[in-house]
């Protein structure tokens, strides 16, 4: 994926690059860096394709990433 045509997910997604970074617990700073090579990587690229689906299906992919999160600091505190 382009950087272009993750921005223009982004917007499709009424977030910023602040936003989505603070969504993924990353500093946005990791994600701007991208702009220069013109593309970003997969991971990302998988994520926000993911999120825009979710979106597209009127389903909140806040949702489906607080509980990713919850249940990941659940398995941290356990181990």
């Amino acid at each position: 994926m382009t950087y272009k045509e993750f921005q223009i997910a982004l917007i499709e997604l009424n977030l910023n690059i602040k936003d989505f970074a603070q969504i993924l617990g990353m500093n946005p700073n990791s994600i701007t860096n991208h702009k220069l090579k013109g593309f970003i990587p997969l991971q990302l690229a998988i994520l926000v394709n993911l999120m825009q689906e979710l979106h597209k299906n009127n389903l909140d992919y806040l949702d489906v990433i607080d509980k990713t999160k919850r249940i990941f600091s659940i398995n941290i505190i356990e181990n």
